[in-house]
C-alpha cells in the first residue's frame, strides 16, 4: 500500500499471473496421474501384494491392483518349461525393472525374458482374470497352471516379441471361496529390463471382462467421429470460398486432433487388433508425432487467424526466438526417437510441452485485451497439452496404471472447445452478413435522404436568381458563380455513388457551398480554415450540412465580425474535425429531432468510419460540432465498406 492506496494489478502482471496459473494447473494435473497411478492402491484402500502373497479377503472390489512384490524368476518360464518347482532368483516388485539388479550372478542387463510368481486367496466365487492392458510386449498369465489371459506374441527373442495392446484370449478362473490360488506372469523377451505396467485382478464374467478391457473405446470413436466430420466440414467450408479467402490452418489442426484420436491407446489398440499386424510397440512414436504436429498446427492456426496481439519487438529478436525454437523442438524431437530407454523419453516430451504452454501467457494477454474467440483457444490448447502428457506417460510406462480412458475423456473437452470456436465464428459471420445487409440498405436509404437534402429547390432557384443577376453586373464574375454552382451539382449528383472520400474533396465542397451561399444572400461568409492533417477520407456530403447549420442556426453572419471555423489535428490514432462559429447559439436537442441532414450525417459517420458527433452549444455561448474519427492501430485510415 502506498500513500493509503492500494495498488492494481496491470494488465501485463495479470496476463503473467493467469499463463503461470494455467501453465502449473496442466503441469500438475498430467502429473496427478502419475501420483494417482503410484497411490492407487492407498486411495481406494486396496490389499496390498507383499512378499509374494495377496488376501483378497481384506476388500471385495471387483478390481485391484497388483504392483507389489512377487517372487522373480530371470531367464525363465516356469510353466510353459515345466519348472515350476524351481527357486526364485529372489523378490523383484511388478512394475519395477530388473536392470542392473544383483540377485547373485551379478548385475542384469535390460534384455532377457522372465517369470513373476505369487499367491492370492480368493474372496468371493466369481470368476476372474489377471490382465494387463496397453502393454508393449508379450505376457502369458497362469492360475494354478491353468491359461488364464494369453497377450501378444511369446517369444525368447526381443525381435520375435510383438502385441496389439489387448489380450488375444482371456480362459476366467473361477474358485471356491477362501481359496488361495498360484498366478505365474511369463513375460516376454524385452530389452526395456522388465515389467513396468501394473497387473490387474478383475472378477465378474465374460460380459464385464469384455467392458472393462475395451472401456473407451467407443467413447473414442465417437469423438472422434465428430473431430472428422469437423475436419470434413472445415474443408469444404474453405475450399468453396473465393481463393483468396481460403485459409485452411483450421483444418490442418482438426487433421491433426484426428490423427492424435487414431493413435491414442484406446481406437489404435483396436486397429492393430482388427488387423492382426500386431505393431503396437510403434504406438509411442506415431502419438508423439501426432501430437508434435497437432502442437504446430495450432500455432499456426492462432497467428494466421490473428488471436495473438502484436508485439513490439525487433525483426533481429524475432528472428532469435523463432531459430530458437525451430532449433529447440528439433532438438526435442532428434531425443526423443534416439533414446531407447523409455524412461528418459519422458524428459524431450515434458520439455516439448513447457514450451508450447508458454503460449497461454500472449493468448491471455489476447483475452485481456478484449480479443474475441480466446477461451476456447486457450481450452484447446489445455486438452492438447494434457492428452499429449498423460497418453505418452502411458504409453512410455511412466505411470503403473493404465490412463487411456482419461484421454479418451479429455478429447471430449478438446472437441467441446473447437465446437465452441466453430459456434461463435458461425454466429458472428452471421450477425456480421446480416449488419452488413443493414448497413447497405441505410446507406442506400441515406444517399437518397443526402441527395434530396443537399438538391432543394428553393436553394437551386435562389442560386440561379444570383447567377442571372450577377452577370447582369459582371461576365467573368457570372461564368465563376456559373462554374461554382455547376461543381455543387455534379458533386451532389456523384455523392450517391461513394462511401467515402478524401477529405480535401469535401472541403473543396464546402466552399463551393459557401461561395454560393456568400452569392445568394449578397454577404461573404467568413469562414477560417485551420487543418493540420490531411490523409482521411470523410464521407460525402458530411461537413456541408454542419457548416449548413452554422449558417442557418448560429447567427454569426448576422453580426459584424461573425465567422465559422473549420479545424482538423490528429491525436494519436485519431483525427479531430472541429467547426466552431461566434454565434449565438442555439438549443441542440430541437435541431437534432428536427434535423434530418444532420441525423442523415451523425449515421453515416458511425456506419462507415465507426467516428462520434457531438454537437455543444447553448444560447449566446455558440456552437462547436465535433467529429472524432479513428484511424487504425498503424496509423491508417480505418475505412469500412
Amino acid at each position: 500500500m502506498e500513500n493509503g492506496r492500494k495498488r492494481r494489478v496491470g494488465p501485463a502482471a495479470k496476463q503473467y499471473i493467469l499463463g503461470g496459473v494455467m501453465l502449473l494447473a496442466t503441469v500438475l494435473l498430467v502429473l496427478l496421474t502419475r501420483i494417482c497411478s503410484d497411490h492407487f492402491q492407498e486411495i481406494y484402500d486396496q490389499p496390498p501384494l507383499n512378499d509374494g502373497y495377496i488376501d483378497m479377503l481384506a476388500g471385495n472390489d471387483m478390481m485391484v491392483s497388483l504392483p507389489g512384490e512377487a517372487e522373480f524368476f530371470y531367464g525363465k518360464w516356469i510353466v510353459t518349461d515345466g519348472m515350476q518347482d524351481a527357486e526364485p532368483d529372489g523378490m523383484l516388485a511388478i512394475t519395477d525393472t530388473w536392470k542392473g539388479k544383483d540377485f547373485g550372478g551379478g548385475a542384469l542387463p535390460s534384455e532377457g525374458y522372465a517369470s513373476y510368481r505369487f499367491t492370492m486367496r480368493v474372496a468371493s466365487e466369481e470368476p476372474f482374470i489377471v490382465y494387463c492392458t496397453n502393454f508393449i510386449g508379450a505376457y502369458r498369465v497362469y492360475v494354478n497352471g491353468t491359461l488364464n489371459v494369453a497377450y501378444g506374441r511369446m517369444s525368447r527373442d526381443v525381435a520375435g516379441t510383438a502385441s496389439s495392446g489387448l489380450p488375444e484370449e482371456y480362459h476366467a478362473y473361477t474358485p471356491f471361496s477362501g481359496e488361495t490360488v498360484t498366478v505365474v506372469i511369463e513375460l516376454s523377451a524385452t530389452d526395456k529390463g522388465g515389467l513396468t505396467s501394473a497387473f490387474c485382478y478383475m472378477w465378474g464374467g465374460d460380459d464385464r471382462f469384455e467392458y472393462v478391457v475395451n472401456y473407451g473405446r467407443e467413447f473414442a470413436f465417437g469423438v472422434l467421429g465428430a473431430l472428422g466430420a469437423m475436419f470434413l466440414v472445415s474443408f469444404i467450408m474453405s475450399a468453396g470460398l473465393y481463393r483468396k479467402d481460403r485459409e485452411y490452418t483450421l483444418t490442418l489442426l482438426l487433421g491433426g486432433l484426428v490423427l492424435l484420436d487414431i493413435f491414442s491407446l484406446d481406437i489404435f489398440r483396436f486397429l492393430v487388433t482388427a488387423s492382426g499386424t500386431m505393431i503396437y510397440n510403434i504406438v509411442p512414436d506415431l502419438f508423439y508425432a501426432s501430437a508434435v504436429v497437432t502442437s504446430l498446427f495450432f500455432v499456426l492456426y492462432v497467428y494466421k487467424t490473428g488471436i495473438l496481439v502484436p508485439t513490439e519487438k525487433t525483426a533481429a529478436r524475432k528472428a532469435a526466438e523463432t531459430a530458437f525454437g525451430a532449433v529447440f523442438n528439433a532438438g526435442c524431437i532428434a531425443a526423443f526417437y534416439a533414446l531407447d530407454d523409455f524412461s528418459y523419453k519422458i524428459i524431450p516430451v515434458f520439455l516439448q510441452m513447457l514450451y508450447f504452454a508458454l503460449l497461454y501467457f500472449p493468448l491471455f494477454k489476447a483475452a485481456l485485451g478484449g480479443r474475441k474467440y480466446v477461451v476456447p483457444y486457450i481450452i484447446v490448447l489445455f486438452a492438447v497439452l494434457f492428452i499429449t502428457g498423460i497418453g505418452l506417460m502411458d504409453m512410455l510406462d511412466f505411470v503403473t496404471l493404465g490412463t487411456e480412458s482419461v484421454a479418451s475423456w479429455s478429447f471430449l473437452v478438446l472437441a467441446t472447445g473447437i465446437f465452441l470456436l466453430y459456434m461463435l465464428q458461425i454466429r458472428d459471420k452471421n450477425l456480421a452478413v446480416l449488419r452488413e445487409e443493414e448497413i447497405r440498405r441505410k446507406l442506400v436509404e441515406m444517399r437518397g435522404i443526402s441527395l434530396r437534402e443537399q438538391i432543394k429547390p428553393h436553394f437551386v432557384f435562389n442560386c440561379l436568381t444570383g447567377i442571372q443577376a450577377t452577370y447582369h453586373h459582371d461576365l467573368a464574375e457570372g461564368d465563376r458563380a456559373l462554374g461554382n454552382f455547376s461543381r455543387y451539382l455534379r458533386y451532389s449528383i456523384d455523392a450517391g455513388e461513394h462511401d467515402l472520400v478524401p477529405f480535401e474533396t469535401e472541403l473543396k465542397n464546402v466552399l463551393n457551398y459557401t461561395e454560393l451561399e456568400s452569392m445568394r444572400r449578397g454577404s461573404e461568409i467568413e469562414l477560417m480554415l485551420d487543418v493540420e492533417y490531411w490523409d482521411f477520407s470523410v464521407p460525402p456530403l458530411s461537413l456541408q450540412p454542419l457548416v449548413e447549420n452554422a449558417v442557418k442556426h448560429s447567427g454569426a453572419l448576422d453580426m459584424e465580425d461573425g465567422w465559422i471555423q473549420i479545424a482538423v489535428v490528429r491525436e494519436g490514432n485519431e483525427v479531430k474535425i472541429s467547426l466552431k462559429d461566434n454565434g449565438c447559439g442555439f438549443d441542440t436537442e430541437k435541431i437534432g429531432r428536427g434535423s434530418v441532414g444532420l441525423a442523415n450525417v451523425r449515421e453515416r459517420f458511425e456506419l462507415l468510419l465507426g467516428a462520434r458527433l457531438d454537437i455543444r452549444s447553448a444560447p449566446g455561448e455558440g456552437t462547436t460540432a465535433s467529429v472524432t474519427i479513428p484511424l487504425g492501430e498503424t496509423g491508417e485510415k480505418d475505412e469500412r465498406d
